[in-house]
């Protein structure tokens, strides 16, 4: 759980439950629509043991289209086996900074290079693989907000997030930070990427 704003204090604890049993409750039991939008986030849904079995499930219920929110540390084959031009499935990963050094600092992990090769292998199957950076109070410098742009092209990253933290308190955004956001937006366009402002969905671009 690290999505502060949708499920309220933060925990280091992993909750132990299975997915797969819900997923199968509610194809069985036809209880969604068949284009129903199913959005895998929450914390990091890949680490559960059965996410491959159940995101695969839920991609061949009816037209399903799925979206799922990873820190993309690790390579999920349902999803490499499902991205596609079609847009049944799509993900997102916040990356926040532009190098390994401050990646380092706010992910607490020394996994920056991984992650983006990740999201090209992910962006290689043509599906909607998307970029996000979370603006905040140290990251607005340009050598970070120029590194997350060249990272995305190489990785061939089409799409982009850019949007201010939301445990920001109002007051505390500074001119420096919306200047640091439209910078990037800007820089993000012209390289090609399409690029959404205060946008979390990948799906919905």
């Amino acid at each position: 759980r690290f999505c502060a704003q949708r499920h309220g204090p933060m925990s280091d604890k992993m909750p132990r439950y299975e997915a797969l049993p819900i997923v199968r409750l509610l194809v069985d039991e036809r209880l969604l629509a068949p284009d129903a939008y199913v959005f895998w986030a929450g914390g990091e849904p890949t680490l559960l043991p059965d996410f491959d079995e159940s995101l695969e499930l839920m991609m061949l219920y009816g037209q399903t289209r799925n979206e799922v929110a990873t820190n993309a540390t690790i390579l999920s084959q349902a999803i490499l086996r499902n991205l596609a031009p079609d847009g049944r499935l799509s993900l997102k990963t916040s990356i926040d900074c532009g190098t390994r050094d401050t990646f380092k600092r706010l992910k607490r992990a020394d996994l920056f290079d991984q992650v983006w090769e990740h999201l090209a292998i992910y962006a290689r199957t043509g599906g909607a693989v998307g970029a996000k950076y979370i603006i905040s109070i140290d990251n607005i410098d340009r050598v970070e907000l120029d590194g997350f742009v060249g990272h995305a092209r190489r990785a061939g990253i089409q799409q982009a997030h850019v949007h201010m933290d939301h445990n920001m308190p109002a007051a505390d955004i500074q001119e420096a930070h919306i200047a640091a956001a439209a910078y990037l937006y800007r820089k993000l366009l012209s390289s090609g990427i399409t690029t959404a402002c205060g946008v979390h969905s990948t799906g919905s671009m």
